[in-house]
């Protein structure tokens, strides 16, 4: 009887690591554009794990379909045309090609009169600066964990009121690209975690007001912005639709909404490939 168990047992083992080693990770939209994602087949699953960089910086690698897949995000600012990857395996290192087409995204042109702008002052400066740094250290986290998956939960419900990518003119001059997408609702409105993943970090900041960070493995980070509360703390484990805060106005807004952004491998992409 101890035997026959113990034989089940083994053979239970044995399937679950079996499925353990092709099991995949399911995937978001591709787009090869300025703000969009790329994926690509870089090995078969029965190699070591490749290490993949992109501008020398680590991109997301995981399980598809018995292959190794790069997931790559593609900077606002980048050029179209050929661009390679760097493919890393204890026996060999590679380049894979790939080519992504520019993107017009919408435009928005304000007029200010000199007369109404206002220097700022030395401590708005160096809080700005602070701040800044501080956040670009949140979003250029990496850790080793593979993300659950990468089809998210719409973290709010509500209107889109700004669209990823939006490009700001003052007074002629480019002076920002609007890094995610706002969701106008009502004060209080529940916000929830996109995905699994770990609170990278929490804050009041000047722009961004009561942000949450999340860290969803691989260089894979979300956040949401101009929160009222903030119902999590750093550190703490989160599941996909978990409630994490409301929808507020704080920091620089203008009426209540969740500015919510993605990014991956450092830069910016848009949310609704996630979607």
């Amino acid at each position: 009887m101890k035997i026959r168990s113990l034989y089940f047992y083994c053979l239970s083992l044995c399937l679950l690591l079996c499925f353990s080693a092709f099991a995949s990770t399911p995937l978001c939209k591709t787009n090869p554009i300025q703000g969009g994602i790329v994926i690509l087949q870089i090995a078969k699953i029965t190699q070591t794990k490749p290490r993949v960089y992109f501008h020398d910086l680590p991109v997301m690698t995981l399980k598809k379909n018995k292959q190794w897949v790069a997931v790559i995000g593609i900077p606002l600012t980048q050029k179209p045309g050929r661009l390679s990857i760097k493919v890393e395996t204890p026996r060999s290192t590679k380049q894979e090609f790939f080519s992504i087409k520019h993107h017009h995204y919408q435009t928005e042109y304000i007029t200010i009169k000199k007369s109404s702008t206002s220097r700022p002052n030395k401590k708005f400066l160096q809080r700005y600066t602070r701040e800044r740094k501080m956040m670009k250290a949140l979003l250029n986290h990496w850790s080793n964990r593979t993300p659950a998956s990468l089809h998210f939960y719409r973290p709010a419900q509500g209107r889109i009121s700004g669209r990823f990518g939006l490009e700001r003119y003052f007074n002629g001059v480019l002076s920002s690209r609007h890094r995610g997408i706002d969701i106008a609702a009502a004060e209080g409105t529940k916000v929830h975690a996109a995905s699994n993943g770990i609170v990278l970090n929490t804050g009041r900041y000047l722009f961004t007001g009561k942000t949450i960070f999340i860290d969803h493995g691989q260089g894979l980070i979300t956040l949401y912005c101009h929160l009222s509360k903030i119902l999590v703390k750093k550190g703490q484990v989160v599941r996909h639709g978990a409630v994490i805060g409301n929808i507020g106005h704080t920091g620089r807004a203008t009426g209540p909404h969740l500015h919510w952004g993605v990014y991956l491998n450092r830069t910016s992409v848009s949310p609704t490939l996630f979607l």
